[in-house]
Parts: structure tokens; sequence; C-alpha cells
């Protein structure tokens, strides 16, 4: 299994800013990323949302997606990017500081009480 925290590639479009949940061994992980289009020029870095699965527990398994054999975040398009927020709210491993952050960046809007 890959740690979450670990998987920065591809290193020219993609910063990793924190790791919203992970579950684990055959499980999956949802990060919020920086995400820079191919197509985008110059610095514009927008916040976006990664998900992957994290693999089993033996080490070498990297899990998925991969590209060149590096782990990479899938990044969800805008449209689900809610759902998955709202999902992550009923998970109790769900990092909530970092699921705040996430709120605010991409809905704009901060942590709900729950």
């Amino acid at each position: 299994m890959v740690d979450p925290n670990q998987v920065i590639y591809p290193r020219s479009r993609l910063q990793l800013v924190a790791v919203l949940f992970n579950g684990g061994a055959n499980s999956y992980s949802v990060a919020l990323v920086r995400w820079r289009e191919e197509e985008t020029e110059g610095e514009v870095w927008p916040y976006a949302l990664g998900i992957r699965w994290n693999g089993g527990p033996d080490p070498k398994d990297k899990g998925g997606p991969l590209s060149s054999g590096r782990p990479i975040w899938y990044i969800l398009p805008k449209d689900l990017v809610p759902w998955v927020l709202e999902g992550l709210l009923q998970r109790p491993e769900t990092d909530r500081t970092a699921l705040a952050l996430a709120r605010e960046k991409l809905l704009g809007k901060g942590e709900e009480k729950r």
C-alpha cells in the first residue's frame, strides 16, 4: 500500500494540499490538491479533489490509478465534488480540519457541525 501523503505525481501539474480521508489497505483515499490542466498557461493552480485506491497490504501494491508505474490521483469532475465531501462528513475517519479546508476552497463554505 502506498501512503496517500506520498502521492505527488505528476509534479509538474499537481500539488498535494491535504489528505481528507485515508481508508488504509483495501480502501480508498481522498485529497485536496492543486491541479493544473495541461492547456492552462501561467501559474494558475485551481483546487480540485483527488481520489485513489490505496491497494492491498503488500508494500509492493501501489493501488490505482498509476501513470508510468507511479501512483497518481484521479481528479474528480467538479459536479461530483459536493457529493463526495458530503459523504466524507459521515465518515468518522475523515480529517475534519482538512475537510473544512476543502469545503472552503471547493464550495466556498466551512464545515457544518455534526
